[in-house]
């Protein structure tokens, strides 16, 4: 894991998630500044989270069939392109709620081309043994891009404008590009066969490439219960989306500072959760790590209905994110120790694909409830529902329905 490639790899993550970082705060503050309109940047997140849905499983088979590096490198310099429109068309007066929402919607397409080739490559440069500290120095990088984006987005937005955001976004994807070119690999399964992008043909070999990705997840039910276990914690993450700000201000009578710090407190959660991963798996034992992790979650999730100040929430804050981003990394990588290398594209996207379904259902539920319930009950039941999903998890591994590996990481 020491190698040159891996800590390109690790860069280029990191600079990607800085720039969606950049990239979201932006956006969000204009939309905000057009309308003062929530409901515009509701549709803002919808708009994100369709590509999820339409293109998971092809990009997963495109991410096989090529260089999954060069087709990294092609989504980073059209993300670029798409940027370069969002700032000639700003400062000719001209960008509108319509325009940011497409851009938008193309942006998240081309992202869902570029993340199940990273998941993919990351199996080409480093060794299996080493998957799960890589998967967790990864899932670090990609908090520190998103919480120096984030921080520094409004920060320039305040000090020197939206056009310095715009720009620095658009560097971040080019430098990305560059760190995923010097990027070594080895491995070439099928990128010798020319994509032929003819409809008939490409259909044709898309569908049949789809269908055998099926048919492979479909003899490995193991893999299928870890997507049950994803699916618990998309719960986790749209909640925590939605449900943090409405509580501050209705419940604790905070203002957009505490929101800030709580969030600010739920990634560093995350940076100190995947620097650590490895040495508490190796503690805890992996069929502890799993049903561990989801409980102190769950119990997470129980403590913070009954905030009554800014120290809980921050405090819980911070221990979710610690415990989520294991539960991640752990996942991930049984996952990629469990699929053939050349299946790997297919099974990843095919899980966004799965997420991202659950995180459009998810997101106008959990508004439902909050606007239904209190907003106490609500994260009380969402606590409950992790618990539930920590006792499932001790009997899937019990009944070893879900395959945990032996070899060490």
């Amino acid at each position: 894991m020491n190698s040159r490639s891996y800590y390109l790899y690790i860069g280029a993550l990191a600079i990607t998630f800085f720039g969606n970082g950049l990239h979201s705060i932006g956006l969000v503050w204009l939309i905000y500044n057009m309308n003062s309109s929530v409901t515009d940047i509701g549709w803002f997140f919808i708009f994100s989270m369709l590509p999820g849905i339409l293109l998971a499983p092809i990009a997963g088979v495109i991410s096989d069939l090529m260089s999954r590096q060069k087709l990294m490198i092609i989504t980073d310099i059209f993300r670029a392109l798409l940027i370069i429109v969002l700032l000639i068309l700003f400062n000719l007066n001209l960008l509108n709620l319509f325009i940011i929402y497409i851009v938008t919607f193309l942006i998240g397409c081309f992202d869902k081309f570029f993340f199940p080739a990273s998941s993919a490559l990351l199996r080409e440069i480093v060794e299996e043994k080493e998957l799960f500290k890589a998967n967790s120095f990864k899932n670090s990088a990609i908090q520190v891009g998103l919480i120096f984006g984030n921080a520094l987005g409004g920060f320039l937005i305040a000090i020197v404008g939206m056009n310095a955001v715009i720009v620095i976004n658009l560097l971040s994807y080019l430098l990305s590009a560059i760190f995923i070119k010097f990027i070594t690999s080895n491995y070439f399964p099928l990128r010798k066969q020319k994509i032929n992008f003819k409809l008939k043909e490409s259909y044709s070999s898309f569908s049949t490439s789809l269908r055998e990705g099926i048919a492979y997840l479909k003899n490995k039910p193991s893999i299928l219960q870890f997507v049950t276990i994803s699916a618990s914690l998309e719960l986790v993450v749209r909640s925590m989306n939605i449900l943090l700000l409405p509580f501050l201000i209705t419940i604790l009578y905070l203002d957009s500072k505490a929101y800030g710090l709580i969030d600010t407190a739920f990634a560093i959660g995350s940076v100190m959760g995947g620097m650590t991963s490895s040495f508490f798996l190796k503690k805890i034992g992996k069929s502890n790590f799993l049903p561990l992790n989801l409980f102190v979650i769950g119990i997470s999730f129980i403590t913070f209905s009954f905030s009554n100040n800014f120290i809980i929430p921050f405090f819980i804050y911070f221990l979710i994110g610690f415990n989520l981003v294991q539960v991640q990394s752990f996942v991930t990588s049984e996952i990629q120790k469990q699929v053939k290398i050349e299946f790997q594209g297919r099974t990843h996207s095919s899980i966004h694909f799965i997420l991202s379904i659950m995180a459009v259902i998810i997101t106008p539920f959990i508004s439902w409830l909050a606007d239904s319930l209190s907003l106490r009950l609500v994260f009380l039941l969402i606590g409950i529902l992790v618990i539930s999903s920590a006792i499932w998890s001790i009997y899937l591994i019990k009944s070893k329905l879900i395959l945990v590996s032996t070899k060490s990481n």
